[in-house]
C-alpha cells in the first residue's frame, strides 16, 4: 500500500482543530487529544486516571497503544520510578485497526471483553492492527519493563495470541522457557526476544524471532557455532542490558550483539535475514574501516528495513554504517572535523560520550548525539547523516531553542523516520523536567517545537468549548538507550506520541500533526481517498 494512502486518514481527526487553536495564544495547536484523566475509558463505566505514563507507541497510522489506570500515580518528576501500587489495576489500551480506542487486557478480576493477567506491560503497536504486550497470569512471576514472561499479540482487538510464555517449548530445543525479556518488533509486527530455557549453563540463552506472519523460530543459541568466526556463541545477555543489543528491522532483519568462543572470548554484531541467514558483520579484532585500528569492542547495532546497521565501537569514539553494497563505511570519528562547525567531534568523556545511540531511518538515513570540543570546552549535539553519508548538525546545546527565548541545556535520544526527519527531546535552562520539551523538523529540515513544558494544550476535542490545559513536564519515546523495542513516539509521517502530565494532576495522550507530512492541507484533502484504500488495502500482506 502507498505510504501516503495509509497515512492520511490517521491525521485526519485533528486537522480542523489546527486553525481553531492557532488563533488561540500560546497554546499548541494539530494535536490531537488520545485518552485523558476523568474521560470515560471507551467501553466500560469508569473513568481514566493516568494515562500513558509508562510510554505512547505510535504507528505509521497514527495509531497508538500504552497503559491506563484509573487510578492517579501521583509521582511528581518525569524521571522517578513508579510508586508500588496497592491495587493491580492497569490496563492496555490500543487504536490498532482503525476501530477507535479500546481496552484489550487489563489487571485484576475478570471482566468480558478483553484479557485478564496479574500483571501488564507496556504494549507496542504495528501497522497493520497488531498489539504486542506482555503480561503474567497468576501464579507466574511478574512481567516488568524488562521481562515479559508471556509475549502476546492482539490483532483488531480479537483473541489474543501467545508468541512465547513462560513454561512453554522454545522451538528449536526440547526444553521449556523460564525467562522471556522484553521483545523488539517491528512496524510489520514482526517479533524478536531474548529468553534463557530449562538448559545447562552453557546452553540456555537464546534469541527468537517471528517474521512475516511465519512461526516462531530460533535466531541463536549460546553453545551453537556464531556464524562467521571458527567459534560458538558464549554470551548473549548483553541484550538484557539498558542499551538494547537486539533489534529488528521492518524488513524483517534482525541485529544482536554478542560474544563468541574460540580460544578466547571475542564480541561481534551479527544480521539474521528475514529468511533466518545468519552473518558476522564485525568482530572485534577486525580492523576497523576507515581507521588504521582495529576493534577492541563493538556497540549495540540499529537496523532499519533494508537491512542496513548503524553502530559504533563500545567506547562511543566512532560510528559505521553498514550494506550490503558498501560493507562498514565510517560516518564520524573522534578528532574529526565536525562539518560546518568551529569544533572537533570529542574524545571520549565519561559524561559526553563521543557518539551515542544512533537512529537508522527506513529510508537510510541516520541520527546521533555527539560531543564537540572547541578549546578547552565540550558541548552536546544532534546530528543527521544522509544516505550518502554527508553530515550536518540539527541541534547545539547553548543553541537557541526555536520556539523559546531560552537556549538548549541538553539533548535526549534523537529519532528519524523514513524521510529523514529528526526528532528530539531536550532541556533548556536547567536541569529540571519542568524545562523539558520535544523538538522535531518539517518537511524542509527546519527545526519547530512540538510542546514543551509550560505550553498550554487544548484537550477538549471540541474546538467550540476549548479546554487549556498547562503542560507541567511530558515523555517522548525515542527508542534509544532505554527504548528496547525500538518503537518510537515519532512515525514515518512525522506525526509525534507523547504524553503529558498537567499542573492540575491531571495526565493524557496525544499525538502532535505539526511537522506532520503531507500538509495539514493534503491530509484533509486526501481524507476520503485514505478511507478506500484502509479498507481495501489493510490485509494486503497476509
Amino acid at each position: 500500500m502507498k505510504a501516503v494512502h495509509r497515512w492520511a486518514l490517521a491525521a485526519l481527526g485533528s486537522m480542523f482543530l489546527w486553525s481553531v487553536e492557532s488563533c488561540l495564544a500560546g497554546v499548541v495547536g494539530g494535536v490531537r487529544t488520545v485518552a485523558l484523566s476523568g474521560m470515560t475509558a471507551p467501553g466500560t463505566n469508569e473513568t481514566f486516571g493516568d494515562v500513558g505514563y509508562s510510554g505512547v507507541s505510535l504507528n505509521n497510522l497514527g495509531e497508538t497503544a500504552f497503559i491506563a489506570s484509573p487510578s492517579f500515580n501521583n509521582f511528581e518528576f518525569l524521571f522517578e520510578p513508579r510508586p508500588t501500587r496497592a491495587i493491580n489495576d492497569e490496563s492496555v489500551w490500543t487504536e490498532a485497526g482503525g476501530s477507535g480506542l479500546r481496552r484489550i487486557a487489563h489487571e485484576g478480576p475478570g471482566l468480558p471483553g478483553d484479557a485478564t493477567y496479574a500483571n501488564v506491560a507496556r504494549p507496542l503497536i504495528s501497522d497493520y492492527g497488531d498489539t504486542i504486550y506482555h503480561g503474567s497470569f497468576s501464579g507466574q512471576p511478574a512481567a516488568t519493563q524488562r521481562s515479559a514472561v508471556n509475549i502476546l499479540r492482539n490483532r483488531l482487538g480479537h483473541t489474543d495470541v501467545v508468541v512465547a510464555a513462560h513454561g512453554s517449548i522454545a522451538p528449536s530445543t526440547s526444553v521449556t522457557y523460564f525467562e522471556i525479556h522484553r521483545p523488539s518488533i517491528n512496524a510489520n509486527g514482526d517479533v524478536a526476544f531474548f529468553g534463557g530455557v530449562n538448559a545447562s549453563v552453557d546452553k540456555y540463552q537464546g534469541i527468537w524471532a517471528e517474521v512475516g506472519g511465519g512461526s516462531l523460530d530460533l535466531v541463536g543459541r549460546q553453545g551453537d557455532s556464531a556464524p562467521g568466526t571458527t567459534g560458538t556463541f558464549r554470551d548473549l545477555s548483553e541484550i538484557l542490558t539498558f542499551d538494547s543489543s537486539l533489534a529488528i528491522g521492518s524488513g524483517g532483519h534482525v541485529a544482536f550483539r554478542g560474544t563468541f568462543f574460540n580460544d578466547r572470548t571475542q564480541g561481534a554484531i551479527w544480521l539474521a535475514t528475514p529468511t533466518g541467514a545468519l552473518q558476522a558483520i564485525v568482530r572485534e579484532g577486525d580492523v576497523a574501516p576507515g581507521t588504521n585500528a582495529t576493534f577492541s569492542a563493538v556497540g549495540p547495532p540499529r537496523v532499519n528495513g533494508r537491512g542496513e546497521l548503524a553502530y559504533s565501537n563500545d567506547s562511543g569514539r566512532a560510528l559505521w554504517r553498514y550494506s550490503t553494497e558498501t560493507g562498514s563505511v565510517l560516518v564520524a570519528i573522534q578528532g574529526q572535523h565536525a562539518p560546518g562547525v568551529d569544533a572537533v567531534f570529542a574524545s571520549n568523556h565519561i559524561n559526553f560520550p563521543t557518539f551515542r545511540d544512533p537512529a537508522l531511518g527506513d529510508g537510510g538515513h541516520a541520527a546521533f548525539a555527539a560531543s564537540l570540543l572547541k578549546g578547552n570546552v565540550m558541548t552536546e549535539s544532534i546530528w543527521a547523516a544522509d544516505p550518502s553519508g554527508e553530515l550536518k548538525m540539527v541541534a547545539r546545546q547553548g543553541d537557541s531553542a526555536p520556539g523559546t527565548d531560552v537556549v538548549f541545556l541538553d539533548f535526549g535520544t534523537p529519532t528519524v523516520n523514513a524521510r529523514g526527519q529528526l526528532a528530539f527531546s531536550a532541556r533548556t535552562v536547567d536541569f529540571s523536567p519542568l524545562h523539558h520539551g520535544i523538538w522535531a523538523q518539517d518537511r524542509n529540515g527546519v527545526l519547530r517545537p512540538i510542546v514543551k513544558a509550560g505550553d498550554s494544550l487544548n484537550v477538549n476535542v471540541n474546538p467550540a468549548t476549548p479546554d487549556l490545559r498547562e503542560v507541567q513536564y511530558l515523555s517522548f519515546s525515542e527508542g534509544g538507550s532505554f527504548g528496547l523495542d525500538r518503537i518510537t513516539g515519532f512515525n514515518d509521517l512525522g506525526q509525534v506520541a507523547f504524553f503529558a502530565r498537567f499542573t492540575d494532576g491531571t495526565s493524557g495522550v496525544f499525538v502532535s500533526n505539526a511537522v506532520a507530512i503531507p500538509e495539514p492541507s493534503s491530509i484533509v484533502a486526501l481524507g476520503p481517498l485514505a478511507l478506500m484504500y484502509r479498507s481495501r488495502m489493510r490485509w494486503a500482506r497476509h
